[in-house]
């Protein structure tokens, strides 16, 4: 039962609106989160999709296993700003569907489903209709969440009955999901990718970025804008991909060693004049050794991740 909980790590949330200023040598992508309403109390719905599937193959004592996951989100995201020019973005989880499979089994886990016999759908189906809400003052500087804690304390209910290990699996999962970091890094995460001048199509730039997820990983992104049409600009990215640190860090509850090399390759479409994420692919292909609990073990891992959005 734990070791299904190693793969059910990816929960994503996006929602920025902003306004750039154009050049007519080129185009300046925003810095900070504002809703795209001139109005006040105005509110701006889009409604995201993101999909991540994630492949692992290992070589553990001998035995090679291959294990996979897959997450198709849906979230409708609410953008509003008050008189004082705060902004407010609320996030509500509409869909949530987790596929967890190996060479021996697949489970599949519906979030609305309203099957009551399955712990795993019980325990996600509070995300479903709950809605967390994100205060930001002028400069876009978070303020205040409101809703995570109760959502939190809704999931630990519903997985009151598995053991206690697994509890506090689910518990730093959740806190991770729903706290003011993770809507730090989230919320304003593609417009950080561009750099402070105009750029023109066919620019490129580089920038070293470091997740702050539980790989801790490194990468050196090449950057090129590669088409503009239609208010939509177009950007590749090529990368290549490296642990940040040999230092062990704590992945669902363990101490993990990861060691890991690759690349990466994405695809991004951006409304430069709202400052909204079209689309996006990113597709990240690694491979290493992670070492737990003293033990070493050769790992490859695929992960492809998409995001679609639409204004409602």
């Amino acid at each position: 039962m734990i070791g299904k909980w190693l793969y059910i790590m990816a929960f994503a949330i996006l929602a920025a609106s902003c306004r750039p200023k154009d050049k007519v040598s080129g185009i300046v992508f925003p810095k900070q989160i504002s809703s795209t309403n001139v109005g006040v109390s105005q509110v701006d719905n889009y409604r995201f999709d993101i999909y991540n599937d994630t492949k692992t193959d290992m070589t553990y004592r001998g035995n090679d296993f291959s294990m996979g996951n897959t997450t198709d989100i849906g979230l409708v995201c609410s953008l509003w700003k008050d008189s004082s020019k705060h902004s407010f973005v609320k996030v509500t989880y509409k869909k949530m569907i987790i596929e967890l499979h190996n060479k021996e089994f697949t489970q599949k886990i519906d979030a609305a489903s309203s099957d009551t016999s399955d712990i795993l759908t019980r325990i996600f189906r509070p995300f479903i209709g709950s809605s967390i809400q994100i205060s930001l003052d002028s400069a876009d500087r978070i303020v205040q969440l409101s809703g995570a804690e109760e959502l939190r304390n809704r999931i630990l209910a519903s997985a009151r009955e598995l053991d206690e290990p697994v509890r506090k699996i689910i518990e730093q999962q959740t806190v991770k999901m729903t706290g003011l970091d993770f809507f730090q890094r989230n919320l304003r995460g593609h417009l950080e990718i561009f750099p402070d001048s105009s750029i023109r199509i066919d620019d490129r730039w580089t920038r070293n970025e470091e997740t702050n997820d539980d790989l801790h990983l490194t990468t050196v992104a090449k950057y090129r804008l590669t088409n503009i049409k239609d208010s939509l600009a177009e950007i590749t990215m090529d990368g290549s991909v490296a642990s940040a640190s040999q230092q062990a860090t704590n992945l669902n509850g363990s101490p993990v060693k990861v060691d890991v090399t690759g690349k990466q390759n994405a695809f991004y479409s951006i409304n430069f004049r709202s400052g909204m994420l079209r689309s996006s692919t990113v597709i990240s292909d690694l491979s290493g050794n992670v070492e737990v609990l003293g033990e070493t073990v050769p790992v490859k891992i695929k992960v492809k991740k998409e995001i679609h959005s639409a204004r409602l």
